[in-house]
């Protein structure tokens, strides 16, 4: 089990995250992907910070 804090935790997987997300734009910007694969490359990429972020911080996301 990891001694870090889930807030550390979150701020690598946001900094993991960004760092992909950097590549796909990068790769759609120099023509080796198209819009649509980088979106949808994004997009499963925001889920699975979304499902991280869930699984550190569960009752977050049921208040409200």
């Amino acid at each position: 089990m990891s001694l870090e804090s889930p807030h550390s935790l979150l701020n690598e997987y946001l900094q993991e995250f960004a760092h992909e997300i950097g590549i796909i734009c990068a790769l759609e910007a120099g023509g080796k992907i198209d819009s649509k694969e980088a979106y949808s490359q994004v997009k499963a990429k925001w889920k699975e910070l979304k499902a991280k972020k869930k699984e550190l911080f569960p009752k977050i996301d049921q208040v409200g």
